[in-house]
């Protein structure tokens, strides 16, 4: 059974994110022991994450972690023998007294926010990260962004980012179920509200993708996709990142030897309109081929129907694909 200050350490390590796969498993086997220690992971947590966000310049974690690991050993009192929620409260308490001089002088954190009405929009974080938002979406930072410990930045919608790299500073996107922590990347977060699924495509370098509630979390490498499914709170297994992810931003759509379905839904969600396709079997048919944003998806699909020479109808906003 392990000891209470190496779970203490690693438990940090934990929190920092700086944790291997069989440390992650001494954890999980700490919590599955006693519903006590599932609460004081909880309660530390939250306090860990209220740590984060505090603005400060120079509060060092570990330096502080460090102080009330050499009390503990020098100094077995009551104080120093309470929980491990109580013990990181302190910590933080005392951290933020230290930094409440520089979080007044810097002013009063407000939140910038950033709207993508009608059409996408490039921006320029503070960091010279570069984010495309989708139509649609809004991003928000807090105006003291390069003064915190790590880049936060909110997300509603849809967006690609191309992050400026600073192993100092993570660059952490969160939504209102999921985080994206990176250090230096490239990739694209689908978190529009109302869809079902989180999707995420990893276009350079590697990402942890983390549920906020469960707080479970998956590496997603370059050149994979993952989805995140809001209801189950289930992670699909990493695959072959979708091209088309980021057709949005590019401007166009491509298909390399793609079945007529695949294709089909495609075009369904870059125009927002319906696609029937009657006979199924033509669904497994094969097409590669290339459009453009200027092109209306009749065109597309009037084209696609000349190639393959099966008849289509239009009718109100849907589209049907004949037998």
């Amino acid at each position: 059974m392990i000891d209470e200050e190496s779970m203490d350490l690693l438990l940090l390590k934990y929190f920092k994110g700086d944790i291997s796969k069989k440390e992650k498993e001494l954890i999980d086997k700490w919590l599955n022991e006693d519903s006590k220690n599932k609460t004081f992971f909880d309660q530390a947590a939250r306090i860990w994450e209220a740590m984060e966000i505090t603005p400060s310049l120079e509060c060092d974690y570990n330096k502080a972690w460090n102080i009330h690991l050499s009390k503990r050993k020098a100094n077995k009192s009551s104080f120093w023998n309470q929980s491990f929620f109580i013990r990181v409260a302190a910590i933080f308490l005392f951290l933020l007294a230290l930094s409440s001089v520089i979080f007044f002088v810097k002013n009063r954190s407000t939140q910038i926010k950033i709207y993508a009405s009608n059409k996408s929009r490039e921006i320029f974080l503070p960091d010279s990260t570069k984010v495309t938002l989708n139509k649609g979406s809004e991003l928000s930072y807090a105006q003291n962004y390069n003064y915190r410990k790590n880049r936060y930045v909110h997300l509603d919608g849809e967006a690609f980012f191309e992050v400026n790299h600073n192993p100092q500073k993570p660059f952490i996107v969160k939504t209102n179920c999921v985080e994206v922590k990176v250090l230096g990347t490239q990739f694209n977060l689908n978190s529009i509200s109302n869809n079902k699924i989180i999707d995420l495509n990893v276009f350079e370098g590697r990402v942890s993708f983390k549920d906020l509630q469960s707080r479970n979390i998956i590496i997603v490498d370059k050149g994979q996709k993952v989805h995140f499914d809001r209801e189950s709170r289930i992670f699909s297994k990493p695959s072959l990142l979708e091209e088309n992810s980021i057709s949005w931003k590019t401007g166009e759509l491509v298909f390399r030897n793609q079945s007529l379905q695949v294709v089909f839904n495609d075009l369904e969600k870059y125009f927002d309109r319906k696609i029937i396709l009657k006979d199924k079997a033509l669904g497994k048919m094969k097409i590669s081929a290339r459009f453009y944003e200027s092109e209306s998806i009749e065109e597309i699909v009037k084209s696609i129907s000349i190639a393959l020479d099966i008849p289509l109808k239009l009718k109100d906003n849907c589209i049907t694909v004949e037998n």
